[in-house]
């Protein structure tokens, strides 16, 4: 998915990202439902904060891996998430864009 960004203060984020984002810098969240407990692998374009928030709490990440040299992935994040709705949070990106893609790992 292709996310157009906002300024991160102005963003209305469900609990406030883990790592505060720093001045200049975008954000945004997306809504999805989780169809059965799983675990979720999201992988984004760039340099961003990832946070997912389930029944009005951060969820822990499971994972992550990220590298700087590779064009068009930044980093994946894994988080084990319970079936229903989820919040995805991002913020403390440097563009007001972002590729998003949220998959189950095999």
């Amino acid at each position: 998915m292709d996310f157009s960004l906002e300024a991160a203060d102005m963003v209305s984020f469900e609990v406030p990202p883990q790592r505060a984002p720093a001045a200049g810098t975008f954000g945004a969240t997306a809504s999805v439902t989780v169809p059965q407990d799983a675990e979720l692998q999201v992988t984004v374009s760039d340099e961003a904060w990832i946070d997912v928030v389930q029944d009005g709490r951060s969820v822990k990440s499971a994972g992550v891996s990220g590298v700087k040299t590779c064009p068009g992935i930044r980093k994946s994040v894994r988080f084990k998430l319970t079936a229903g709705p989820a919040t995805l949070q991002f913020s403390g990106a440097k563009k007001p864009d972002l590729k998003v893609a949220v998959l189950t790992p095999e």
